[in-house]
């Protein structure tokens, strides 16, 4: 190995006349978001990925009285995860996902460990090396391609702010979001909410966001044209709420009892309504952002191929329609 300590890698060797996928991780978030998204957590690690996928819970039926008592739901949480990481390897390509060990430090640093990575791994790319970040991933994969643009056959980037998020200025409307949903998330971490707000906190305040707000240093030397023996496509959501509360209501007609949800309040739809609408960012707009990041940001170096889709910033990883149109371009632009 030519870097420093140990890396968290996931290699699977494929045909040897593909070319090799990487998967770059977004922020506050590790290799498992592409490898095994069960066990992703959001938000330095004090969230489960699955509270932006829950979908809205289903009516149920009894002849009986229900006996619990139901109050607050955050939806249900999909029954199965699929990413391109496991459809390019059902495809033959090499994949590689890692987790970044300083994920919350400068760009530069994961760059690093990316070049590093990829001279380990020379071996396997005899046609070429795929990059697809996702989020921040898709500014690393960028900012790798710009400056080591040898071997690099493809960029995709999937709901990545190339021209920074207004988010990351939101510190506190987050921290109090998330005093009201920490008691509905199962799995989280142990401590108490206030530990858990503090931890976030800190990770929102820290380098790696930082270099996301809009005309930061980072941003702007990303604005180089790629390569022209680089293709790539971006990938843009219009659906910003990331998540919602349900309060669960029992009707009875004819000796049937009914448990109906009811919305309570989502994230960040509620928010918008209680704030002036001049306030309100893009990235908190149907139709603008996907809850995180606006579509122009997304898009903003759609020299390539582009699409845009109805989903969250998470939702986007497993959309089929979005990873259907991905690896459509993937068969035409990076052919063996």
């Amino acid at each position: 190995m030519t870097y420093d300590g140990k890396i968290d890698i996931t290699f699977h060797e494929g045909e040897k006349s593909r070319p090799m996928a990487v998967f770059i991780h977004g922020l506050g978030m590790d290799k498992n978001i592409w490898t095994d998204p069960g066990k992703s957590r959001i938000m330095a690690g004090r969230f489960p990925l699955d509270v932006l996928l829950r979908e809205k819970p289903v009516a149920r039926t009894s002849r009986e009285k229900p006996r619990t008592v139901y109050k607050v739901t955050a939806g249900t949480t999909p029954k199965k995860f699929n990413t391109l990481f496991h459809q390019f390897k059902t495809m033959g390509f090499h994949v590689l996902a890692w987790s970044q060990k300083r994920p919350a430090s400068n760009a530069d640093k994961a760059v690093n460990e990316l070049k590093a990575i990829l001279h380990d791994y020379s071996g396997f790319t005899h046609n070429g090396v795929i990059l697809t970040g996702h989020s921040r991933g898709g500014i690393v994969g960028r900012s790798y391609a710009l400056q080591f643009p040898h071997n690099i056959r493809a960029l995709i980037s999937i709901a990545s702010p190339f021209r920074g998020s207004s988010l990351a200025r939101w510190a506190d409307i987050i921290s109090k979001t998330l005093v009201l949903i920490n008691p509905f998330l199962k799995n989280t971490q142990k401590g108490t909410v206030k530990n858990n707000i503090k931890h976030v906190l800190d990770f929102i305040n820290s380098t790696a966001v930082k270099e996301l707000l809009p005309g930061s240093e980072l941003l702007t030397s990303l604005d180089s044209l790629l390569p022209p023996h680089i293709k790539s496509i971006c990938i843009a959501g219009t659906h910003p709420e990331l998540f919602s509360l349900y309060s669960w209501h029992v009707n009875c007609k004819k000796n049937r009892y009914m448990l109906k949800p009811k919305l309570l309040f989502t994230f960040p739809g509620s928010l918008g309504k209680l704030l002036p609408d001049m306030i309100v960012p893009d990235e908190m707009r149907n139709g603008r952002g996907d809850g995180l990041v606006t579509k122009e940001s997304s898009l903003f170096y759609k020299s390539g191929d582009a699409g845009i889709y109805p989903f969250n910033h998470a939702g986007l990883l497993f959309a089929d329609s979005v990873k259907g149109k991905i690896i459509e371009f993937a068969r035409k632009e990076v052919r063996p």
